[in-house]
């Protein structure tokens, strides 16, 4: 339940509201929240006032701020994935007697 008492005193309105507990921990929930955003948007205007992006620093190109991962750099092409017909297979088959054995041991 909300209520609102107005009061006048010397050119200045004070407001006086009350609210629920309930309401008022949600309120707190959230204003902690949104200062947490702030901090996040303020960090990252910052980042790009500075101009530190991948030609200026040594962060990757994939961590530029306002670039896009998802869009293909690739030019599309009117080939299907894939091998293409009439390429010829080139897949290494077993030997009967290989030239060297090499036994592996591995932790499982």
């Amino acid at each position: 339940m909300i209520s609102n008492d107005v009061f006048c005193k010397k050119h200045f309105f004070i407001e006086t509201i009350t609210i629920s507990l309930v309401e008022y921990n949600a309120l707190k929930v959230q204003i902690s929240e949104l200062q947490k955003q702030i901090r996040l948007l303020q960090a990252e205007i910052r980042l790009l006032k500075n101009g530190h992006n991948s030609h200026t620093s040594s962060t990757p190109p994939s961590h530029d701020i306002g670039r896009s991962n998802q869009k293909s750099l690739r030019k599309k092409s009117f080939r299907k994935r894939g091998g293409q017909p009439g390429h010829e297979d080139s897949t290494l088959q077993m030997t009967e007697n290989p030239d060297k054995i090499i036994e592996g041991r591995f932790k499982l």
